[in-house]
């Protein structure tokens, strides 16, 4: 019980007396732990809730990179792919594994648009077999409202 306090007192939804503050008041209508739910308000916040979701559900179930013993090689080139200075994505360049499963998950909604599986880029082929449907269309509206509204923490 001591380590539940001092989480929600270390991420600001308790104050030193165990009193809800605003945060903790906007934590407690979402249906997630403390440390993800402060992620997607802050993210609806700051205007970048889209990634925030994507980080949000790969942090709640499983990484796009997660993958049977047989294809990690395939998943291991799959995240160099996706972290290479030249990929032009959001993880370009960066040391970042929430930033690759957000470019992850961009590429795969990109390669899942086009026409024909083969079209897609051979680094997101593995990927399109693992995970990624679990994070499509997360639900957005709850929290597009705590952005629209202008909640401030």
């Amino acid at each position: 019980m001591t380590g539940a306090v001092e989480q929600l007192q270390t991420i600001g939804a308790l104050t030193p007396g165990e009193q809800l503050t605003p945060m903790g008041r906007n934590l407690a209508q979402l249906p997630v732990d403390a440390k993800v739910g402060k992620l997607l308000l802050l993210g609806a916040s700051l205007g970048c809730l889209s990634p925030a979701l994507t980080i949000a559900a790969c942090l709640s179930y499983k990484s796009p990179f997660s993958a049977p013993f047989e294809q990690q090689d395939a998943a291991m080139r799959a995240k160099q792919a996706f972290a290479a200075a030249a990929s032009g994505n959001v993880a370009s360049g960066q040391q970042s594994d929430h930033l690759l499963m957000v470019a992850a998950f961009d590429g795969w909604d990109a390669a899942k648009a086009q026409v024909c599986e083969q079209q897609a880029p051979r680094h997101l082929s593995c990927l399109l077999q693992l995970s990624c449907n679990t994070v499509h269309e997360p639900p957005k509206s709850s929290l597009n409202s705590y952005r629209d509204r202008g909640r401030h923490w």
